[in-house]
């Protein structure tokens, strides 16, 4: 059975009051957490960071946000190289995938001659999380499309006997047939 707690949050005033509960000593700290739905183990987390509750009341600040913690780069000119082709290319609306970036992290590696990088799929996970960036499921921009110039269409159709296709059938060139599926057998037809 899978038994999951449910998160209190308290506000910074009830954090005082539990703090001035327990500093009274009348009370159990696990009675004092079994009156505010949280567990004993927060009390003494919140007697623990007492001053910084305290500070907090004072100044007024907020204490419900976490605070973000500054991360340290083992190889921050392969990030600052790499988001910086990434934004690059979502300019141009060019969809980026992980695979991509994992590539190019790869390659700035390699030019930067950084031996023992590795750019996991954790890492790229990470890099991606880091920058907030929205990757594209389907990277539609590198997949083969109409040779016409600004048509993004699947290409069916080349000359024949060619495999693959180069056009799309709004701009196919006169004579071209369909090479991207099942064709009549019979000579000259282009279905």
């Amino acid at each position: 059975v899978d038994v999951r707690r449910c998160s209190t949050f308290l506000t910074l005033q009830q954090k005082l009051d539990v703090i001035e509960e327990v500093e009274k000593g009348t009370r159990l700290k696990e009675d004092i957490a079994r009156s505010y739905g949280i567990h004993a183990v927060t009390v003494r987390r919140i007697v623990k960071t007492k001053d910084e509750i305290m500070d907090a009341a004072q100044t007024g600040s907020d204490l419900s946000f976490k605070r973000k913690l500054k991360v340290r780069l083992l190889f921050p000119v392969i990030d600052k190289k790499t988001l910086a082709w990434v934004q690059a290319l979502k300019k141009t609306n060019y969809l980026v995938t992980p695979t991509m970036i994992q590539s190019r992290a790869e390659a700035v590696a390699k030019e930067e001659g950084i031996p023992n990088f590795r750019a996991s799929k954790g890492w790229v996970e990470k890099f991606i999380g880091r920058h907030s960036l929205r990757m594209g499921m389907v990277d539609v921009a590198s997949k083969k499309r109409c040779e016409h110039a600004g048509c993004s269409n699947w290409p069916f159709f080349n000359f024949e006997g060619e495999k693959r296709g180069r056009f799309c059938m709004q701009h196919k060139l006169v004579g071209m047939v369909r090479v991207k599926s099942k064709r009549c057998k019979h000579a000259g037809c282009g279905r």
